[in-house]
């Protein structure tokens, strides 16, 4: 059973790596071809501003990122004003299209969850990146 779990965590390395590279690239470059338009006003702001978080310290980014997204973080914090619960951000591995599906009463077809690929089933690779992986993506905007 051991090398099972091995598989299915390594699988579901393999996959949030794709999710990842395959959301954060090209609106990273798609971005970085916007603002180095030659007539692009504020272009050395925009520069700056995007730029700054690469070279600010990886201890500050982490702290601020933990303060933004733990339990009682910044975030849930705004999320409880308008009435939402805000999810549990570092440990729920679910993607968010099966967390969604989950808190409005759904469940996944029977059809993605027996059947898969690499050790995953259909619907772990087609209920997106976890809740975790999208703020990591969000932040690394």
């Amino acid at each position: 059973m051991r090398d099972g779990l091995e598989r299915q965590d390594f699988m579901t390395s393999v996959r949030n790596i794709l999710y990842y590279v395959l959301l954060v690239v090209p609106l990273q470059t798609g971005l970085a071809l916007v603002v180095n338009r030659r007539r692009l006003k504020g272009k050395s702001f925009f520069r700056t501003a995007f730029y700054f978080p690469s070279v600010t310290s990886s201890v500050a980014i982490s702290i601020v990122f933990l303060f933004m997204f733990t339990g009682g973080g910044a975030i849930n914090a705004v999320l409880s004003v308008f009435g939402i619960r805000g999810p549990a951000w570092f440990s729920d591995a679910d993607g968010v299209i099966h967390v969604i599906v989950t808190r409005l009463g759904g469940s996944p077809p029977g059809l993605l969850v027996n059947h898969g690929l690499l050790g995953l089933s259909w619907w772990d690779w087609l209920s997106g990146p976890s809740v975790a992986m999208c703020a990591i993506i969000a932040c690394s905007w």
